[in-house]
């Protein structure tokens, strides 16, 4: 096609129209990422491009786009300290699409923004690679490859067809999407860093009151876990983060937190018979949610090193990365049902200090370790405190202004989960029974089409561990689940979703409910084995898959020699196939063809590789006094065939002068 062709067609205002759809397409899987101005001004000159096409609205100058792309570019750098990188390439990119809609007036632009169209989708892929994205990264790179086709072929036909060309040169692409996706496997380090997320509001190193009634607030996903056995709801209890300085209602990490424990065998630490402990293996898959965290059942006895990482083992059975995770992460954990930590004389000090705290509370906790020998005793004066004074548990039990601690014991009494387990730590430790606080997530959904047990965001708890001299191990203690065991039962959404104690059994019960929630897990189910596999296919799982195809002990050459022949052979095939049935799809061509054989009778033969501006020239010398009637078959078929490619009538015209001739 002619340049000037290319510019009347790149110039159209339905094209136009459609290449401005296209990129309000790209750009919306961004505004989640992106800040919202960004957005806006993509926005406004989306809109704005549209207005011109069908309003002839007047477009800004030359000079304000530049500025306005001059001033973004400086904001962007504001944020992200640099315009290199995935965040500000992917800003950058939506910027320049969306104001390069209004300088829509060449050929050069309509290819312009088809390259940004693959650069946007680019960079969404560097954020997600959730089977979700899949499925919009195979409708996208098909949307804008039919997009360029029709740039480039002069088809005036506006119906299905005209997708085919593209759904076809795609389809043929198909066996070199798989060879290089099952020979390059997942990388344990990425090419391009991408900035990791931020941590999740309420999840830290330190505990106050509203941080983690704030995290529940939200319907995140913070990881799967599937166990080797049954594991009741009541047990699991996922380990976070240790906090063993108290400041009343207030805890936060302290030094002695972050050493690293001595290596000590299990009976070298506390006599527990073998038969009364029970190993614990979790595949989890984590989120990157929580930067450096790590979550295992309790009590997290080994844990693997997801690739790439480096991992230390912290005092209170902690397993914390170096570097924060870039990506969703599977890793292999074991623990044990008891907890096997050992107690230095160190330890116990830094875990009977005691914080600063009104005479009130003191005489409180004196008055309950009356009559008290053992930690159990202790724990349970406290426990019936709770429960004989009417504590409630709460989402939204409101600021405490003041002695924070003092007013939840005496005055409100009413909290939730870290209220209730940094009062009871502090208690303890007035009692002279050292303590701490653990936060971590309680609960989860279990989704029996996977196996994997689902922890959301909501179920983010806090709970308390004190140290038991009578049993020579730390003990885990849960106010919680005596103040409000149906927060353990049935886990934390029955609270965020606003129900009573009377309308939570309805709830789980009602049909509507179990519809919801199957078509969810349903979801879920293939999204996790998505994503498992994705985690899953490195170089030792292609090993395996060699293993069960009978070539053991091969190398990754074997693998890739048969991924190409295996693509060669396919390849092959659908070449053998289309060309079969070339003829047999195309009426068109199967009419030239008849055309050519009558030629061929009267002494025209087509050669193999003639193309039909030549076979004219000599049919109509050979056969001079049939010009005319080869002329109007043959030029009709480069027209219809090369051109427009035409449309039933077209067709049916054609057909009449073939068989008439």
């Amino acid at each position: 096609m002619r340049l000037s062709a290319l510019e009347k067609k790149a110039t159209s205002k339905s094209y136009r129209l459609y290449v401005a759809i296209v990129v309000m397409f790209n750009i919306l899987p961004h505004c989640f990422t992106l800040p919202a101005w960004l957005i806006i001004i993509a926005a406004i000159f989306i809109i704005w491009s549209i207005l011109n096409i069908y309003r002839n609205y007047k477009l800004p100058s030359v000079l304000f786009r530049n500025t306005l792309i001059a001033i973004s570019s400086a904001f962007i750098f504001m944020k992200y300290k640099t315009l290199f990188g995935a965040e500000p390439a992917a800003a950058l990119f939506v910027v320049v699409a969306a104001v390069k809609l209004v300088d829509f007036t060449k050929y050069r632009d309509g290819m312009t923004e088809i390259i940004l169209c693959y650069f946007l989708l680019l960079t969404h892929l560097l954020h997600s690679q959730s089977l979700a994205t899949t499925l919009f990264f195979t409708v996208d790179v098909f949307v804008i490859t039919t997009l360029m086709h029709q740039l480039h072929k002069n088809d005036r036909r506006q119906s299905i067809r005209t997708f085919l060309p593209s759904l076809k040169m795609l389809f043929l692409t198909i066996p070199i999407w798989i060879f290089l996706f099952l020979v390059f496997p997942r990388f344990s380090a990425s090419l391009i860093h991408v900035k990791p997320p931020q941590p999740t509001t309420g999840f830290s190193e330190k505990l106050v009151p509203g941080t983690i009634s704030q995290l529940i607030q939200t319907d995140e996903t913070a990881f799967r876990v599937k166990f080797d056995r049954e594991i009741n709801n009541d047990d699991m209890y996922f380990r976070g983060a240790i906090l063993s300085k108290s400041e009343g209602l207030n805890w936060r990490k302290s030094e002695s937190d972050d050493v690293i424990p001595e290596s000590k065998s299990l009976n070298d630490k506390i006599q527990i018979e073998k038969s009364l402990t029970k190993m614990t293996k979790q595949e989890i898959v984590i989120e990157p949610n929580f930067q450096k965290y790590l979550f295992a059942l309790d009590y997290p006895n080994r844990l693997s090193t997801p690739d790439g990482q480096t991992l230390v083992q912290k005092s209170g059975k902690i397993f914390e990365l170096k570097e924060p995770l870039h990506n969703r992460t599977l890793y292999n954990a074991e623990s044990l049902n008891m907890n096997d930590e050992f107690l230095s004389s160190e330890d116990r000090e830094n875990y009977l200090v005691i914080p600063e705290v009104s005479t009130r509370v003191v005489q409180l906790a004196s008055e309950l370790e009356l009559n008290t020998k053992t930690t159990q005793q202790k724990i349970s004066k406290i426990l019936n405190y709770f429960t004989s004074k009417r504590f409630y548990y709460s989402l939204n039990p409101g600021q405490m202004p003041g002695d924070a601690l003092n007013v939840f014991l005496f005055e409100r009494r009413i909290g939730f989960c870290e209220h209730f387990a940094a009062s009871f730590s502090t208690l303890m430790r007035l009692m002279k029974v050292p303590s701490r606080v653990v936060i971590g997530f309680q609960g989860g959904k279990l989704n029996k089409l996977t196996g994997y047990y689902l922890v959301k965001t909501l179920d983010a708890h806090a709970w308390s561990e004190v140290w038991s001299d009578d049993e020579r191990r730390w003990i885990r203690v849960d106010p919680t689940a005596v103040i409000e065991p149906i927060r353990i039962s049935f886990g934390a959404e029955t609270y965020r979703e606003g129900l009573n104690r009377s309308s939570v059994f309805d709830a789980k019960n009602s049909l509507s409910h179990a519809i919801n929630t199957n078509v969810f897990f349903a979801i879920d189910a293939i999204t996790t084995k998505w994503n498992n596999f994705l985690l899953k296919y490195d170089f030792e799982y292609q090993n395996k898959i060699l293993e069960e195809l009978g070539f053991s002990n091969s190398s990754r050459m074997t693998l890739f020699i048969l991924l190409f022949a295996g693509l060669a052979a396919l390849t092959a095939a659908l070449k053998i196939y289309f060309s079969s049935q070339k003829s047999k799809t195309d009426p068109v061509l199967g009419l030239y063809h008849s055309f050519c054989k009558k030629l061929e009778a009267l002494g025209v033969t087509r050669n193999k590789n003639e193309g039909p501006q030549n076979l004219l020239l000599r049919a109509t010398d050979l056969i001079p006094q049939r010009r005319n009637e080869i002329e109007s078959i043959i030029n009709r078929f480069i027209e219809i065939r090369y051109k427009n490619q035409g449309d039933r009538t077209d067709v049916k015209q054609f057909m009449v002068l073939v068989n008439k001739f």
